[in-house]
C-alpha cells in the first residue's frame, strides 16, 4: 500500500511538472546610439603670469609691445607669450 502511494505520488508530481511552461527569455533591450553633443570649449583662464616687457629691440625703437593670449592650435588651447610688432604705418 505504502508502495502504490508512492508510486502514485511520484507519477502525479512528475505530470504536474511536466505540465508547467517555461517561457522563453525576453530579448535584450533595444540600444540606441546617438551621436554626442559638440561641446565648445572656452579658454582656459589665463595663467598668472606677470609678463614684465622687456625694452624694445635697439634698430626697432618704436615696436610695440603685444601681450600674451590664448590660440587653439587644432587640439587645444595654448598659450602664446607677449612679444613685439612692428607699429602700423611706422
Amino acid at each position: 500500500m505504502i508502495r502504490l502511494r508512492s508510486l502514485m505520488l511520484t507519477v502525479s508530481a512528475t505530470g504536474m511538472l511536466g505540465a508547467c511552461i517555461v517561457e522563453a527569455p525576453s530579448p535584450p533591450p533595444r540600444v540606441i546610439y546617438r551621436q554626442a553633443p559638440v561641446v565648445v570649449r572656452q579658454p582656459p583662464p589665463p595663467p598668472v603670469i606677470i609678463e614684465q616687457p622687456p625694452p624694445p629691440p635697439r634698430e626697432h625703437p618704436y615696436w610695440a609691445w603685444q601681450p600674451g593670449h590664448w590660440r587653439w592650435d587644432g587640439a587645444r588651447w595654448v598659450w602664446m607669450r607677449g612679444h613685439y610688432v612692428e607699429r602700423a604705418g611706422y
